[in-house]
């Protein structure tokens, strides 16, 4: 367990570029953040041996045991399932949790970001929609049986097997999709963690596409916490590019990034434009 009073407790989940997420985590770090960080399997060593370092020299970040994990796969949501167990052991005190990617980057000061949650600790932050009106393959989405063979990179969709697998699993469950990074405070977390509806839904997800983007709004939603939910992720997040990976920001949105209230933006790629990091590096420092 870890000793000292924590407000918000972070999963970073990275695969590589540790220069990158070292940034991030340097720039979220605060007295009351705690991080899980994890580092994909498939990642090599000396990404693992950065993790590592960065843990001993700071008690606030803890290293999860690694997975395999992969892009539109059941293995994101369990990976992240896993961390909140962790973390609710972890410490007693956090009463939010936020997900984020190596190649993210906070937007606001900490102190902001934890002063906001603290101001309605029942809020849930969870972007959500309906999946049949937003996505072309809604409909598709949740038909879809995901197979993850060990010696594929990638997970493979197999033809429909069972037209009611949602309803066979999940019952009258309302479907909806949404983004895949949320902020949860830790009652839902708890009682997400403790629902006799935990065995179901994984059953039902581990074998479908995109989980991640369905998981967790359709949970919340038809939970008690379902009036908590408010919709908006505090995440800055651009799709509109039409590709499914999200926008790589550069100093071109400077603008934008910098007039978001969003707590974090992704995603961001040195390799591409550093100075947009750099900038929002050099904003935090200096307020």
């Amino acid at each position: 367990r870890l000793n000292q009073t924590v407000t918000h407790a972070h999963l970073v989940m990275v695969h590589n570029n540790p220069g990158q997420f070292t940034r991030l985590l340097r720039a979220a770090d605060h007295p009351e953040n705690l991080f899980l960080l994890h580092v994909d399997a498939k990642s090599a060593a000396p990404i693992h041996q950065a993790a590592a370092e960065l843990a001993a020299a700071h008690p606030n970040i803890l290293i999860m045991p690694a997975r395999d994990v992969r892009w539109a796969s059941w293995s994101v949501i369990n990976t992240t399932l896993a961390a909140i167990r962790i973390l609710l052991e972890a410490n007693q005190d956090w009463i939010y949790f936020s997900n984020l990617s190596g190649q993210d980057f906070p937007l606001r000061p900490q102190q902001e970001i934890l002063a906001e949650l603290k101001t309605d600790p029942s809020r849930n932050y969870v972007e959500y929609f309906d999946p049949l009106a937003e996505w072309v393959d809604g409909a598709k989405r949740i038909r879809l049986i995901r197979l993850e063979p060990p010696f594929m990179k990638s997970g493979v969709n197999l033809p429909k097997l069972r037209w009611d697998r949602w309803q066979r699993y999940l019952g009258n469950t309302r479907y909806f999709g949404g983004s895949s990074y949320f902020t949860l405070n830790r009652p839902f977390c708890e009682h997400m963690m403790s629902s006799p509806r935990l065995a179901a839904f994984e059953k039902y997800f581990r074998l479908t596409y995109a989980t991640d983007e369905m998981y967790m709004q359709s949970f919340i939603l038809d939970s008690p916490f379902g009036d908590s939910v408010v919709n908006a992720n505090r995440r800055l997040i651009d799709f509109s590019e039409g590709t499914p990976r999200p926008r790589t920001w550069t100093m071109a949105h400077r603008d934008t990034l910098l007039a978001s209230d969003a707590f974090y933006a992704r995603k961001f790629d040195p390799v591409v434009d550093e100075k947009i990091i750099d900038l929002l590096e050099q904003r935090l420092s200096a307020g």
